[in-house]
């Protein structure tokens, strides 16, 4: 009986650029804003990632979380984490 686990090299890359909607694109822009506002001196030392949710039974634990909401569910997430 054969695995249908893909090796590491057969797995499909997340592409680099994702394309957002004109809603998801002003709230993560509204997002980045209010982070450069309230966080100035903590972005600097910050990493961010994005991460699509894909369920809503994803739990993610961090100092600092912000949502990009559509209205029904959140779209992405910005996770700061610190050096």
């Amino acid at each position: 009986m054969s695995s249908c686990k893909k090796s590491e090299a057969e797995r499909e890359l997340p592409p680099d650029k994702i394309k957002l909607t004109p809603l998801a694109q002003r709230d993560l822009e509204a997002i980045y804003l209010y982070g450069l506002q309230h966080f100035n001196e903590i972005m600097r030392l910050a990493r961010l990632e994005l991460t699509v949710l894909t369920d809503r039974q994803n739990t993610i634990k961090s100092d600092r979380l912000l949502w990009a909401s559509s209205g029904r569910q959140p779209l992405l997430v910005i996770l700061m984490k610190y050096d």
